[in-house]
């Protein structure tokens, strides 16, 4: 079972609409003479045709009312997959000129509560009981920072964005491929995934599974939150709303670990019995730390001066080179400077902004001077200074 549509099914789009069109016409001249001589003798109507749907895993068109009808009918929820997080951003509301409740809608459906959308043709009023969306993509710091603008901070809905922004490295060649079992191991457990059935609501239709912490899984969260909170109280304005929403995002990480743990076992089967483990509880906390410390990163790169921003790139060019670099090596590698005076005097400028510091290597075998090497000072967070 696959993580998606099959492309035959895509393919199939227009023909089955084009059949739909043709039943839905010899239903239409079927009704009107049911209406005029079967229903007086009691006949039952003729059946309705459906319309021709696929179900849908990933979408491209994130606007609220198409990802309304999409959800309409695929209750387990999308992935929005954006190219570029500023397309998604920028499509808010951009049919009524700003004026909207797009973004009112996109905070909601990160709780995957319901959602409304009345539109002025077709199917009027669309109501979702649960809109679950996952939305991911990539973005330019300084391009994410403007997209934002304050409202969204002010709102809410940067702190619930999960930003990565790891260092950059180096590319290399390599054959590597990913193996034919793994890749098998990886398609069973997104079928497994996907044919999870829904627990029953008080009026027996499709609802979630609450899945409860075990006792061991409680002891690892209740420190955790305790630290989290106090960190949470230590910092403020744009960094205490994104770490408020991390203390959740624990759990959730936590959630989706135990499950693919699950599904990945002979007993797959997840019920209202089924408990979350500590191993998963610890794996989720680690995520959650992880990507405290990425926003910590990317909030000051998005906030950083010209200056900065060179002095951040140069360092990450050096942390992509093992972390050290003579002055002469970063002239030749980074083709930035054109002698090595002005790369060791920049150098020396990290040295002094206490980004780097200055090591000898081992002195050379003819008694020469040792080579000076720049190292990088690895940059102190908030969770780096008080682990949990």
């Amino acid at each position: 079972m696959g993580t998606g549509p099959p492309e035959w099914q895509l393919e199939q789009i227009p023909e089955l609409e084009a059949q739909y069109v043709r039943d839905k016409a010899l239903y239409d001249a079927d009704y009107q003479n049911w209406k005029r001589k079967g229903r007086d003798k009691g006949e039952p109507p003729p059946e309705k045709p459906q319309e021709p749907r696929v179900d849908r895993y990933v979408v491209n068109d994130t606007t609220i009312e198409a990802l309304a009808e999409i959800l309409s009918e695929n209750p387990r929820g999308v992935l929005a997959a954006c190219d570029e997080l500023a397309t998604w951003l920028g499509a808010f509301d951009q049919y009524r000129s700003g004026r909207g409740s797009d973004a009112a809608k996109w905070l909601s459906i990160h709780r995957a509560e319901g959602l409304i959308v009345d539109r002025k043709t077709g199917k009027r009023t669309i109501f979702v009981k649960r809109a679950a969306v996952s939305v991911a993509g990539s973005i330019q710091p300084r391009v994410l920072y403007r997209a934002l603008a304050d409202q969204y901070f002010d709102n809410g809905l940067a702190a619930r964005l999960l930003l990565a922004s790891p260092p950059r490295v180096a590319k290399r060649w390599t054959e590597a491929t990913v193996d034919a079992d793994t890749y098998r191991a990886v398609e069973r457990v997104y079928g497994r995934l996907l044919a999870l059935n829904f627990g029953t609501d008080e009026n027996d239709q499709p609802a979630p599974i609450d899945v409860r912490l075990s006792s061991e899984a409680l002891a690892v969260w209740a420190p955790f939150f305790d630290v989290h909170a106090n960190l949470t109280a230590s910092v403020s304005g744009k960094l205490a709303a994104a770490y408020s929403k991390l203390e959740a995002y624990a759990a959730r990480l936590a959630l989706v670990v135990y499950m693919v743990k699950a599904v990945s076992s002979d007993d797959w089967t997840i019920t209202e019995n089924s408990t979350i483990d500590a191993d998963s509880m610890t794996a989720g906390i680690t995520l959650a730390r992880w990507f405290a410390h990425e926003v910590e990163r990317v909030y000051r790169i998005i906030e950083e001066s010209d200056t900065e921003t060179e002095q951040r790139q140069i360092l990450d060019f050096i942390r992509g080179h093992g972390g050290k670099i003579t002055a002469n090596d970063l002239r030749r590698r980074s083709r930035k400077f054109e002698t090595t005076e002005e790369a060791e005097e920049f150098l020396r400028g990290l040295v002094d902004a206490g980004l780097g510091y200055w090591t000898d290597g081992a002195p050379s075998q003819d008694g020469g001077r040792p080579t000076r090497y720049f190292r990088v000072s690895e940059t102190p967070t908030k969770y780096g200074e008080n682990e949990v």
